[in-house]
């Protein structure tokens, strides 16, 4: 079965790819390090906003009642609790993007391509202390710059990277769905059916790439694809249009299981 059972991730070209098992290559353009200073300092200004609110508000209760100076110690932690719940929740809720990185076009995804889960947006969040907070940034930015996957230390803690989102939005089934099929559509590969879905989205995604980048390397890539999924499928011989042999699988393959 076409399965991926390992992801490897490099940087070449300023370019973050997948490289499974089958040599089957899926690129995501890496976001800059201008970008993601511009996205910070954005996150920044509106974390400084909702910081000085919350301050003046507590500051106004406290005042009322009196509080004692352990009281004022608290409230010196409140920027720093902001801080991480603002980048928490952001990312989180927001499919990896902070309302800085929505404006930039780029967002967060974990090292296999899927959404940043809750736990990832809260390691690279409270990384950020480390990154950027008592560093300046410094280290943050030496770290994107010097890394081969350009990560911050948030980043590599997390597993995740951060990528621009507009040229690169993973495929999912509904995309696929949109090809056409007829209630008496007979299937040329009914072996298709040994896939699974994420199979098929990672053959879309290589078609898409072959498609879209007229060079060696994904062409290569592409091919060494359609050969993993025709040995699948016990052919004898790949067919000579592999791009009408692949629209065909996925074709299959819809019509099969929905």
């Amino acid at each position: 079965m076409f399965v991926p059972e390992k992801k490897i991730f490099f940087l070449f070209m300023k370019q973050l790819d997948l490289v499974t098992t089958q040599n089957v290559v899926i690129e995501y353009p890496a976001a800059t390090v201008m970008e993601r200073i511009i996205a910070a300092f954005i996150d920044f200004v509106i974390f400084g906003i909702i910081v000085w609110f919350v301050i003046y508000i507590l500051g106004e209760v406290m005042n009322t009642y009196r509080v004692d100076d352990i009281g004022w110690h608290f409230v010196m932690l409140v920027p720093i609790l902001l801080l991480i719940t603002y980048h928490t929740l952001s990312e989180y809720l927001a499919n990896g993007q902070s309302v800085g990185k929505k404006i930039l076009g780029i967002r967060v995804i974990r090292m296999d391509g899927q959404k940043a889960g809750l736990r990832e947006s809260l390691i690279r969040a409270m990384m950020l202390i480390v990154d950027f907070v008592f560093s300046g940034g410094l280290i943050g930015i030496l770290a994107i710059t010097t890394s081969r996957r350009h990560q911050r230390l948030g980043d590599m803690a997390a597993n995740t990277f951060v990528i621009k989102s507009n040229p690169s939005k993973p495929f999912r089934l509904e995309d696929i769905n949109k090809i056409k099929s007829l209630e008496d559509y007979e299937a040329v590969y009914p072996a298709v059916i040994q896939f699974t879905e994420n199979d098929i989205l990672q053959v879309k995604e290589t078609l898409k790439r072959f498609q879209k980048y007229k060079n060696p390397s994904h062409r290569e890539a592409f091919k060494m694809m359609t050969n993993k999924v025709g040995a699948a499928l016990e052919l004898e011989q790949i067919p000579k249009d592999r791009v009408k042999f692949v629209k065909t699988i996925i074709r299959d393959y819809i019509v099969l299981t929905r």
